[in-house]
């Protein structure tokens, strides 16, 4: 959080920044980073903007407050949407299956190419 409240420094006038910037962000830096710090770094960046600029230079400072304030409130809410899903196999397909899998061939097929066992099947063959 104090990387961003670094960021909103940015926010404040660029005539206000060339005077005080080092200074607060001295100050930030002292400060416990809370929403209520976050929210009045950008409230005072707000008001200087007001009271140095033009309309659309506080109308964009505006919407970044916007902005800023939806995604804190979005990261706070907790999520309503789950997710459930139930994946039920067809029972003979997945009996077939695992016969299949493990009959003698396929077993028998796996020992040879994997060369499993080796003493044993020199001492006794594989049928």
């Amino acid at each position: 959080m104090r990387r961003t409240l670094r960021l909103l420094i940015s926010l404040y006038p660029k005539s206000w920044r060339n005077r005080y910037e080092t200074e607060f962000a001295a100050l930030l830096d002292e400060v416990p980073p809370t929403w209520r710090t976050l929210f009045d770094v950008v409230g005072g960046a707000l008001e200087r903007q007001m009271k140095s600029s033009g309309l659309w230079k506080a109308a964009a400072a505006a919407a970044a407050v916007v902005v800023l304030t939806s995604v804190a409130l979005s990261q706070l809410a907790p999520s309503p949407w789950k997710s459930e899903a139930a994946i039920r196999p067809d029972e003979a397909q997945l009996n077939a299956a695992t016969a299949k899998i493990l009959s003698r061939a396929n077993l028998s097929r796996l020992i040879v190419a994997e060369n499993l066992y080796e003493k044993d099947r020199a001492r006794v063959a594989m049928k």
